[in-house]
């Protein structure tokens, strides 16, 4: 780059990968695998931006009473390959370590524990014995549920959000008690804006076929056993999965890395430089345009701009600077990304004296039912979950528990708008009852997530068939990230290595 009047153009074809989060590193590292031969890059030249000063976009950790611990995302999906199988390209197979506990709990209305029903797919109970006797439903709420299986079943002709839908056909407190807590965790929404079909697609295609709910939950618990035992003894193509994990019927269907998941980032940006491929952190793309042989970036400040010519881009940027660098690109589009809503939510990362909390036990956190006067809505047990970080905090001087607190859901901004003390008070003081904390925490971090998670709403499903429809005009042009296709680490790599090989045939097309 040069100054406001020099154009650089790539004398080889180039690639610009926009957003240094998982997904953009993970096309980065898809596009140099495509052209490094022996070690050594082949005809491409890949480069990743990024306003942040620092990679991994939602994956960072952040240091509590001395230990280093996931503060963004903190694991990935073991029941589908792309996270598992990246870790392992980058070394860190090893690594991988299931949760040592995978029982949490249930904050019901009034402060009331209780074992998070087993079988639940997104809060739809698939395993009707072992809700039974999980004392979070009242007897008519358990009537309803198992009678649902014998009730007619109209198909599905179009989306329709998860809080509707299984309210219709399993009642207002299986919406409440179960679907609203999980889907509080995982995308911080709301059951009746999200997305049958986006959020549980699954679930979406049994019922559009006419299967009753709870039956289509069961045949995907069973499918699930299958792939488990699957994964124990070996595939036919002879993989397993990383030592430990289990499937959603055995178990855990999730990993995480010794060291935390962003470990994962520093490890993929290693690759990286070692074939080549150029990081420019703290350069915010300011502007997108088409040439006539491929695209200009507009990079640095308004003041004094900055140009790259280069042959193919992939944003994997969120909604909003997505539209706003598609805005000249392709209006159409642009409108269509924009519309998509996120939430903001936080973090907050306890550190407690280990002889003054009781409570943690082997569970590795609680979902809480949404309540008025309840800040926290799900909390994780680090240093019970993560074997790797309980070694960390037992072999201190003094013996250590960590805890973690999400706060925030879409549509309630004025719960962060507190300052991060505020925060911090009034988070513990609902988590201390949980944990049994006799005292304090010693120490406490903050960290604020702001426009982090996007909002699946209803419909979102033929958004994205339609912002793809218009950009397949442009091969050369992609789009990757959690806005899309899934929210989870796992769902962001596979939309990066999607990204990859569109833009990959694009370039040899050329």
């Amino acid at each position: 780059m040069g100054g406001s009047d020099r154009i650089g153009v790539a004398r080889r074809p180039s690639v610009a990968v926009i957003g240094g989060g998982i997904a953009g590193l993970a096309a980065a590292l898809r596009l140099s695998d495509e052209f490094t031969v022996k070690g050594t890059p082949q005809g491409v030249g890949i480069s990743v931006w990024d306003s942040s000063p620092e990679l991994g976009g939602k994956l960072r950790t952040g240091s509590v009473a001395g230990i280093e611990i996931d503060v963004g995302a903190e694991s990935m999906l073991a029941s589908r390959p792309e996270a598992v199988e990246l870790a392992g390209h980058v070394g860190l197979g090893s690594l991988l370590e299931a949760p040592a506990v995978s029982a949490p709990g249930l904050v019901l209305p009034g402060g009331v524990v209780r074992a998070l029903p087993p079988g639940l797919v997104m809060g739809i109970p698939g395993d009707l014995a072992g809700l039974a006797t999980a004392d979070v439903l009242s007897a008519p709420s358990l009537e309803m549920v198992a009678a649902e299986a014998d009730l007619p079943v109209a198909p599905v002709m179009s989306d329709v959000s998860i809080g509707r839908y299984v309210r219709e056909r399993l009642g207002r407190e299986v919406v409440e008690r179960l679907v609203e807590p999980l889907l509080g965790g995982v995308y911080a929404g709301h059951a009746d804006e999200l997305s049958l079909h986006a959020c549980v697609p699954t679930i979406f295609a049994s019922v559009a076929d006419g299967e009753p709910l709870t039956v289509a939950a069961a045949h995907l618990l069973e499918r699930a056993r299958a792939a488990s035992l699957e994964s124990e003894f070996g595939s036919a193509d002879g993989t397993k999965s990383p030592r430990g994990t289990e499937s959603s019927a055995g178990g855990s269907r999730f990993v995480g890395v010794q060291g935390g998941v962003a470990t994962l980032i520093r490890a993929v940006a290693d690759r990286l430089a070692s074939q080549g491929v150029v990081m420019h952190m703290g350069s915010t793309v300011r502007g997108l345009s088409r040439t006539a042989h491929g695209w200009r970036l507009t990079v640095g400040s308004a003041a004094a701009p900055e140009y790259v010519d280069v042959d193919a881009v992939v944003l994997a940027t969120p909604a909003l600077p997505t539209s706003r660098l598609l805005a000249d690109v392709d209006p159409l589009v642009a409108r269509e990304v924009g519309d998509i809503e996120y939430a903001s939510v936080a973090v907050v990362t306890f550190a407690f004296r280990g002889r003054d909390v009781e409570g943690v036990g082997r569970s590795s956190g609680v979902l809480v039912v949404p309540q008025p006067d309840r800040l926290v809505k799900a909390s994780t047990f680090s240093s019970s979950k993560w074997s790797w970080l309980g070694r960390q905090c037992a072999t201190r001087d003094e013996p250590l528990v960590l805890v973690r607190a999400s706060v925030g859901r879409f549509g309630e901004q004025s719960v962060l708008q507190r300052d991060d003390r505020d925060l911090a008070t009034l988070a513990e003081a609902e988590l201390r009852p949980l944990i049994g904390a006799r005292a304090g925490s010693i120490d406490r971090l903050v960290t604020r997530w702001g426009g982090s998670l996007p909002q699946y709403r209803v419909g979102h499903v033929e958004r994205v068939a339609r912002i793809r429809s218009l950009l397949s005009r442009t091969p050369e042009l992609a789009v990757a990230g959690a806005a899309y296709d899934g929210v989870g680490i796992a769902a962001c790599i596979a939309s990066g290595h999607a990204a990859a090989a569109q833009i990959a045939d694009a370039v040899r097309s050329r």
